[in-house]
C-alpha cells in the first residue's frame, strides 16, 4: 500500500512554522516545502545553533526570502509568541523520543513533550493559526516507558486543543508514525557498520518493525494536513519487515547472533492498539483515530472515501500486518546488488 500524497493541498502564499526545524525530519519538511510550494513565510525554529547555521548554508535567505531562522524551542513562550506571528500552519516536530535518554532525563521530556505541546496549543489559539499538526511515534500507541507516555500525553493535548479553539478556531491533529529508516539511530546504519566490523547481532530473531522513510513521513503529513478536520490521529498503512531479514539483506554471508532485547525495545511495533481501535476508522491507505467525544457515525463520512469502523479488538501491529517486505525487496530498496 503506497503512502498517500496530498492532491489539492496548496501551501503557496501560506505562512508556515516548523518546530524542531533542524532535526532530520524538520529539514526534510523545509526542503519539500521550498521545492514544491511558494510560501509567504517559512519559519524554522530550533534550539540547535550549529544545525541552524548548517541549514542556512543549504537554504539561504538570499535565495529563499521567505525563510526566517529563529533560535529557540517550544519551552519558551516568549520565543513562540514571536515565531507564531502571522502563521497559518504549524508542523510540530520538536520532541524527545529516545527511550533510554528520556528515562534518564524525565523532567526534560515533561518540559519539551508535554509543557511544550501545551505552549503550542495556547499560542496557536491566541495567534489564530489555521492548522497545527503534531508528529508522534509508535511509542505513543501502547506506552510502557516514559518516552511513550510523554508522547501519548502530547497527543492528548493536541486533540483536546480543539475543545479550547472552538468551532471556527485553530484545528489540531496528530500524525503517528512508525520507525523511520534513515534516522541517526537508524538500524540500517547500525547493521552496515556491524557488517564492516565483521560481526552482526540482532535484538531478537522474532522482532518485526514497520518500514517507513522520511519521504513517506513528509508525504503523509502533508496529506494529513489536507484531510484533517479536528482532532484526528492519522496512522499510515505501512509494510512490515523482520529485523533478521534486514540483517540478511545487508550482510548475507555473516553469522547473525542474538544479543537480546534492550529494556527500551519491544518485539513488535503497535501503531493502533485495541483500546484505540474502538474509536478508529479505516480508509484505503490509513487509519484515523477519532476523538472519543465525537460521534464516530458522523465521522465515517469525512475524508475522500468513506471510513469503515475498525472491529472490536482490532490491533494494527507489525507482526500481524498483511504487507511484508522480503529480503529481496529490502535489497532493492537499499540498492544492494550482492
Amino acid at each position: 500500500m503506497a503512502i498517500p500524497t496530498a492532491g489539492n493541498l496548496k501551501l503557496d502564499e501560506k505562512s508556515i512554522l516548523i518546530t524542531g526545524g533542524t532535526n532530520l525530519l524538520g529539514e526534510k519538511f523545509v526542503a519539500h516545502i521550498l521545492e514544491n510550494f511558494e510560501p509567504n513565510q517559512l519559519v524554522v525554529l530550533s534550539t540547535d545553533e550549529l544545525e541552524l547555521h548548517n541549514l542556512q548554508q543549504k537554504f539561504s535567505t538570499r535565495e529563499y526570502p521567505c525563510l526566517q531562522y529563529i533560535i529557540g524551542g517550544v519551552r519558551d513562550r516568549d520565543v513562540l509568541n514571536r515565531a507564531f506571528k502571522g502563521i497559518d500552519i504549524v508542523i510540530h516536530t520538536e520532541f524527545l523520543h529516545l527511550a533510554y535518554v528520556v528515562e534518564y532525563n524525565p523532567f526534560e521530556a515533561v518540559k519539551t513533550n508535554i509543557q511544550g505541546a501545551a505552549n503550542i496549543v495556547d499560542m496557536a489559539i491566541d495567534r489564530k493559526v489555521e492548522k497545527v499538526i503534531s508528529i508522534s511515534t509508535v511509542s505513543a500507541s501502547n506506552p510502557g516507558m516514559l518516552a511513550g507516555l510523554a508522547e501519548r500525553t502530547s497527543e492528548k493535548l493536541f486533540v483536546a486543543g480543539n475543545n479550547y479553539s472552538g468551532h471556527d478556531g485553530t484545528h489540531f491533529s496528530v500524525v503517528r508514525i512508525g520507525s523511520v529508516f534513515g534516522s541517526k539511530e537508524n538500524i540500517v546504519a547500525k547493521f552496515m557498520n556491524m557488517n564492516k566490523a565483521g560481526t552482526l547481532s540482532i535484538s531478537d530473531s522474532r522482532r518485526s518493525r514497520f518500514w517507513m522513510t522520511y519521504v513517506d513521513v513528509v508525504n503523509f503529513v502533508i496529506f494529513s494536513i489536507e484531510q484533517m478536520t479536528k482532532g484526528e490521529v492519522f496512522i499510515p498503512k505501512l509494510p512490515s519487515i523482520r529485523e533478521v531479514d534486514l540483517a540478511r539483506a545487508i550482510a548475507p554471508d555473516r553469522e547473525i547472533k542474538v544479543s537480546g532485547l534492550d529494556p527500551s525495545e519491544n518485539i513488535h511495533e503497535v501503531l493502533l492498539s485495541e483500546d484505540d481501535s474502538q474509536f478508529a476508522l479505516e480508509y484505503e491507505s490509513y487509519y484515523s483515530i477519532v476523538p472519543f467525544y465525537l460521534d464516530i457515525g458522523r465521522m465515517i463520512y469525512l475524508g475522500p472515501t468513506h471510513g469503515v469502523p475498525c472491529y472490536d479488538g482490532f490491533r494494527y501491529s507489525s507482526d500481524t500486518n498483511k504487507n511484508w517486505l522480503s529480503v529481496e525487496n529490502l535489497k532493492d530498496i537499499l540498492g544492494l546488488n550482492y
